[in-house]
């Protein structure tokens, strides 16, 4: 007996489509349409077997050829990455090691496709990059070897002249005792000047000869200007620093703020050391000549000159070696000093940016 499942009566009327019946277990598609004058209905069925057995058939071939699709994908994905992305991620990176200055070149260049072109002309860029930065960085030494040649030319015959006249009126007065002490430091000075070979030594050896200068200063002018010194940072004291950069400064504050002070001249050296930034700042201030803020910003714009005509004063040559030293943010500042009413001139060094060869 057929057993139809999904017949529905409406309204007493036979509204029957496509269902499915069971016939001695065997599963049956069956299609039924009313025949309203007959009160009867006209019935189609076909096993299921009949219907779906060839799908079915076919449905392990859909399976494999799934697998065959994914496996070339997948294939292909690795084919792209190995000849696309990898030699592009591995160009980019050079590139990025470039940007901070690391100048390394890409080890494979076997490659005879594209990339193996790109590889050869990086690799040859980083090496012409290399070559020019090794003859700008002699450039930038020689120059400061000659500026700092040219500082001692512009110190010795000045400063020997005074130190021997000094000398000579102590010896007139029979002085014996301040001959000795200033003879002694006359010998450190020009030691250190003539004799030291490094164009850099250690901010305390610098410090050293300046204080030398400072009591050779103080035989000449009978102890009218008194010199203040705040302790060298432990943490800074062997600081490599460009030599004699500190003496032309303090000998510009005699000249021009305290040589005319008949008393109560004073001198005051500051350091302020940042270990976390990396930066050491050193103030000399003097109370010579009232100075306006005017006069002081004036006086910094031949610091920052690129003619020929400012490169003999002494700020200018300390200014231009603390930049070949340390890079472009390091150097001098000006400014009115607000404890004592004169000049502040303010030495800033940032070794953090410390440019390499």
């Amino acid at each position: 007996m057929l057993e139809v499942n999904g017949i529905n009566n409406r309204k007493g009327r036979l509204d029957i489509g496509l269902t499915q019946a069971t016939l001695d277990g065997t599963s049956y598609l069956v299609a039924m349409r009313p025949v309203p004058a007959l009160h009867a209905a006209v019935v189609a069925y076909v096993a299921e077997r009949d219907v779906y057995g060839k799908i079915d058939a076919y449905s392990g071939w859909i399976a494999e050829l799934a697998i065959v699709a994914v496996v070339i994908v997948l294939f292909f994905s690795y084919w792209i990455y190995r000849i696309i992305h990898q030699p592009l991620a591995l160009l980019v990176k050079s590139f990025r090691h470039a940007e901070k200055g690391q100048l390394v070149p890409i080890g494979s260049t076997s490659r005879h496709d594209e990339f193996g072109y790109l590889y050869k002309q990086y690799n040859r860029t980083i090496e012409k990059l290399d070559e020019l930065i090794h003859q700008v960085y002699e450039q930038k030494l020689r120059a400061q070897a000659s500026e700092l040649k040219q500082l001692q030319s512009q110190i010795n015959p000045h400063f020997l002249y005074n130190t021997y006249f000094t000398l000579y009126r102590l010896a007139m007065i029979e002085d014996n005792e301040s001959v000795a002490r200033f003879s002694s430091y006359l010998g450190e000075y020009f030691h250190y000047i003539t004799r030291h070979p490094d164009d850099a030594v250690p901010l305390r050896l610098e410090v050293k000869h300046t204080q030398t200068y400072a009591e050779i200063q103080r035989f000449r002018f009978d102890d009218r200007i008194t010199t203040f010194w705040d302790p060298v940072p432990d943490d800074a004291a062997e600081l490599v620093v460009p030599k004699l950069i500190l003496q032309p400064i303090i000998e510009n504050a005699y000249k021009h703020g305290l040589e005319n002070k008949l008393t109560g001249g004073g001198l005051r050296i500051r350091f302020r050391h940042d270990a976390a930034a990396a930066t050491l700042a050193i103030a000399i201030e003097d109370n010579g000549s009232v100075v306006s803020l005017q006069d002081a910003a004036g006086w910094t714009l031949p610091l920052h000159a690129r003619d020929e005509a400012a490169e003999g004063t002494g700020l200018r040559n300390v200014h231009r070696r603390l930049q070949l030293m340390y890079g472009e943010t390091s150097g001098i500042t000006l400014a009115v000093s607000e404890e004592f009413g004169g000049l502040q001139v303010m030495l800033t060094i940032r070794y953090g940016k410390k440019e390499q060869p």
